[in-house]
């Protein structure tokens, strides 16, 4: 009896080490590859595990050959679910070159989890010839990756807001565009930074925007309030210790490209894929059971409103649909998905046919169109089983089999009308008892 066990004990035993191994996951990232000598840039590194257990603290002293770790924070956070605990530990670094060159982040550990090494550029700082009273104490830079976008085209801006002396209140205001949407990416970057020899604290802000009208475009420079430290002040009380500051960056002008050729939807992406999964891996149905077909839209650079709906897909059959639709971000782009569950239901036998399903799109950075495709699929559906004939005197045998036996009813029914009977049966008699009573008394008199 273990000798039959044992197989079955070591595919558990296998599962759990692959589970646990495919649980937990260690990386690294960092904001500024390429930096110069004197500014700063973040490290991320992030712990994910499905065990709930305080994670041990990495050894960083590696990372102090090549880098100064100026500031360290760390933040965990826990998720439950129905199926599963998850953990997540981040720790950033603040790290500070000390050398031009290039360098390695060295691999990171903790238990036997490891990352991978990250290459930083360090340069040498610009040594051209400046007035340093010709530099602002505040100014803002913009930028976008691109001067020619397309109509409803992902456009990523980038604010930086530069300043050598400390700062408070500050209010930073996004771009604004006259018919577009602009979307504030996440991930605000916070490091220091040499301009012209001279240090600067930076805070960098990234926005998706999105043109809907083609054309010129122009996108107004957000505006800049806040208050900065007076150095000449030297008192804490002094109410001109903190001077009001404002500040408007510049415009940018665009050229958005309209559409190209008539497409049913358009859909400018960085990338976009098409899949779809049906509940049955089989190629046959059953009258009456249903099936579900799961569309999956998924595109980089878009926003998951702006993804068509396949519901005038002329899909047969249909018993009900479910759509998700939910946009997300990654380290770049806006990452739009459209999940689209169709429930079919075979209401007679024989072939279910479900044609293809072809979606134009526009790739931004091939610039050229291309097609994801769906292929059709027949399915053979198979009409509700019948039962074996029998012959007719067997069959009512069996009728009556079960109206007696398994019928409560029917017994019911016969108890019922035996006890009339006897009801009947008892009152006949007790009448004809009392009838001849009657006539004895009447012949005694």
């Amino acid at each position: 009896m273990m000798l039959k066990l044992y197989p079955y004990l070591i595919l558990t035993i296998l599962s759990f080490i692959l589970g646990m191994a495919n649980a937990a996951s260690l990386s690294t990232d960092v904001d500024r590859p390429i930096v110069q000598l004197g500014e700063t840039f973040t490290l991320t590194l992030t712990l994910t595990d499905t065990a709930v257990n305080d994670p041990p603290p990495p050894n960083f002293n590696a990372i102090e050959r090549h880098f100064n770790i100026l500031a360290t924070y760390f933040q965990t956070s826990i998720v439950r679910t129905h199926q599963n605990t998850e953990s997540k530990s981040v720790w950033k670094l603040t790290l500070e070159p000390r050398s031009v060159g290039d360098f390695l982040i060295p691999k990171l550990s903790i238990a036997s989890l490891q990352t991978s090494p990250i290459k930083i550029t360090v340069s040498a700082p610009s040594k051209t010839a400046v007035n340093m009273t010709d530099l602002p104490p505040l100014f803002l830079e913009t930028s976008v990756n691109t001067q020619t976008p397309s109509i409803k085209s992902e456009i990523i801006y980038t604010l930086k807001m530069l300043y050598s002396k400390p700062m408070q209140n500050i209010i930073l205001a996004p771009p604004k565009i006259p018919q577009g949407i602009v979307y504030p990416l996440p991930g605000q970057k916070t490091y220091r930074s040499i301009v012209r020899q001279q240090a600067y604290h930076v805070i960098e802000q990234r926005y998706a925007i999105f043109p809907l009208k083609s054309g010129p475009l122009v996108i107004k420079g957000p505006r800049l309030t806040g208050q900065m430290k007076n150095t000449t002040s030297t008192s804490k009380l002094d109410s001109t210790a903190w001077e009001n500051v404002t500040h408007n960056a510049n415009d940018i002008i665009l050229d958005v490209k309209p559409e190209i050729g008539p497409i049913k939807s358009w859909l400018p992406a960085q990338k976009l894929t098409l899949s779809s999964h049906w509940s049955s891996p089989t190629t046959q149905l059953k009258v009456g059971e249903p099936v579900t077909l799961t569309i999956t839209l998924e595109a980089i650079g878009l926003p998951g409103t702006e993804l068509p709906d396949v519901s005038q897909w002329r899909v047969p059959e249909v018993l009900r649909q479910n759509i998700l639709i939910r946009t997300s971000y990654d380290s770049e782009h806006i990452v739009g998905k459209r999940v689209h569950m169709i429930t079919l239901l075979p209401r007679k036998p024989g072939q279910l046919m479900i044609p293809a399903y072809e979606l134009q799109w526009w790739n931004i950075q091939t610039k050229q169109l291309e097609t994801a495709k769906i292929p059709a699929k027949t399915w053979q559906v198979l009409g509700p089983a019948r039962a074996s004939p029998q012959p007719l005197a067997a069959a009512k045998t069996q009728e009556l089999k079960i109206q007696w036996y398994q019928n409560p009813w029917a017994w019911a029914s016969m108890i019922l009308a035996i006890v009339n009977l006897g009801s009947i049966g008892y009152y006949r008699r007790r009448i004809r008892h009392l009838s001849s009573n009657t006539d004895q008394v009447s012949m005694e008199n």
